[in-house]
């Protein structure tokens, strides 16, 4: 099943293998055409202009990258294409999204939302959906998972609509959030306890 390139864009410019194109222009819009090559992916979060947790998404991106056998893609090559984007742009708040296929480095902003403050004390509703990663170590895109995540989250829980699901596996263990990472704080232990690293997404 095939996916576009870009996706959920908000952005007037897309970098293209280094060159910065309109999103509306011939080259933009073939973005939006579904392809069916392997491809990988990381989004990251910009505030004041400086893309957070940087080195950390670059090994990850280079992880994702060597796991699906795509071409090698060096830190200053990702560094360069992401701050040539920003300066586009102009951008200083917002999500930056680098998908990497065997042909094309695509960098593009993507719609985002950051849930208010008060949420941090109060809580979100969440759902439980069973699902378990084929390759936990590779940041693939995925049009099932993505489905089947958009679709519990589209339901209505006892506290309203899902704000996010929870992955359990097929033994019941839960290992991850459908986008965010889950942990549980163990207060009799005084520990921290998640999923085993090989079970999910680092």
């Amino acid at each position: 099943m095939g996916y576009p390139l870009l996706e959920e864009n908000i952005g007037r410019f897309v970098c293209i293998n280094g060159t910065i194109v309109e999103a509306k222009g011939l080259a933009g819009l073939s973005l939006l055409v579904p392809v069916e090559d392997e491809a990988v992916y990381e989004v990251v979060r910009v505030m004041d202009g400086v893309p957070l947790f940087w080195e950390d998404h670059q090994v990850r991106l280079a992880a994702s990258i060597a796991s699906a056998g795509l071409p090698y893609l060096s830190p200053a090559v990702m560094s360069h294409e992401t701050a040539i984007l920003l300066s586009a742009l102009g951008l200083l708040e917002g999500n930056v999204r680098i998908v990497v296929t065997e042909t094309a480095r695509v960098l593009h902003q993507r719609k985002h939302f950051y849930p208010p403050e008060e949420t941090y004390w109060t809580g979100v509703p969440i759902g439980a959906m069973v699902w378990s990663r084929v390759q936990p170590d590779r940041k693939a895109l995925r049009v099932d998972y993505r489905k089947a995540v958009a679709e519990k989250l589209a339901q209505e829980g006892p506290a309203g609509r899902y704000f996010e699901t929870l992955l359990v596996s097929g033994d019941g263990r839960v290992t991850e959030g459908g986008r965010t990472n889950a942990f549980f704080v163990d207060r009799a232990a005084g520990v921290v306890r998640t999923a085993p690293d090989v079970d999910v997404l680092l």
